[in-house]
């Protein structure tokens, strides 16, 4: 049983490759959040220019703080302000989503692309934090370890939340796979 929402045909095709048979049940989606005042907030503060970066967890998310932030502000404002905005991303989703938006990444955590390997590649380029201004693009919770690892380099930290997670609208075929 694959419980994969997205890419869930890539999966299927894995799993056929090595002989399995595939039964596809999503578990859960991404949502954004109906409250979106955190991605308006951060717009603001990104439009004025009092930011030292930008730290992009999820591809989902990245597209879906862009897409709230456009709700309020036009399009090419927030991505001109993004485009000069250092961009330092947790792992290839978040690279993928700014490909497609004419924009590259500034720093990238190598696999198996988790905060760890993000912090160690700070470390590891004597990338500068300390008394920097830095937002995080939270995947649907914050991550407290991260945060507690940029605050011992001197960073202040603008969680921004846009995204959580629910279950499928339609959940017959999670039931299904469960019986």
């Amino acid at each position: 049983v694959s419980f994969q929402n997205r890419r869930s045909e890539e999966m299927g095709h894995l799993i056929e490759k090595r002989g399995g048979t595939i039964i596809q049940a999503p578990s859960m989606r991404e949502v954004p959040l109906e409250d979106q005042h955190h991605a308006f907030e951060f717009a603001d503060i990104l439009l004025g220019g009092n930011l030292d970066g930008i730290i992009l967890l999820t591809g989902v998310g990245t597209r879906m703080l862009v897409e709230a932030m456009c709700l309020q502000h036009p399009h090419e404002a927030i991505h001109s302000a993004l485009q000069d905005l250092p961009k330092l991303c947790r792992g290839p989703k978040p690279v993928a989503y700014l490909k497609t938006v004419s924009m590259k990444p500034t720093l990238v955590a190598p696999e198996p692309n988790t905060w760890r390997e993000l912090i160690a590649e700070f470390d590891r380029v004597d990338y500068p934090l300390q008394g920097k201004k830095i937002a995080i693009q939270e995947y649907g919770h914050s991550n407290p370890d991260l945060e507690e690892a940029l605050r011992q380099r001197g960073v202040e930290i603008i969680p921004i939340p846009v995204y959580g997670w629910k279950l499928p609208e339609d959940t017959s075929l999670l039931e299904s796979a469960l019986k």
